[in-house]
């Protein structure tokens, strides 16, 4: 598990309020109820708040996973 995986692990669990261990990279949002549009959203936003990066709306419209979340907070840092 990379840090940057952690990270982001830690960040949904306290967002969506599951256990950490529920959290994968295959994890895919249709998957876990919690993960709905609106904790969709506060997730992103918090990432950028913590992270201090921005993601374009394409990147928000494109995470249906955790790996693709994982992506796009790399590219997302990578600017």
């Amino acid at each position: 598990m990379t840090e940057l995986f952690a990270l982001i692990q830690a960040h949904m669990a306290d967002v969506l309020q599951v256990e950490p261990e529920l959290i994968r990279l295959a994890t895919r949002r249709d998957a876990l109820a919690e993960w709905d549009s609106f904790n969709h959203l506060m997730l992103m936003m918090e990432l950028e708040k913590r992270m201090n990066i921005a993601f374009r709306t394409e990147e928000i419209q494109a995470v249906h996973t955790v790996a693709d979340l994982l992506k796009v907070v790399e590219e997302a840092k990578g600017r």
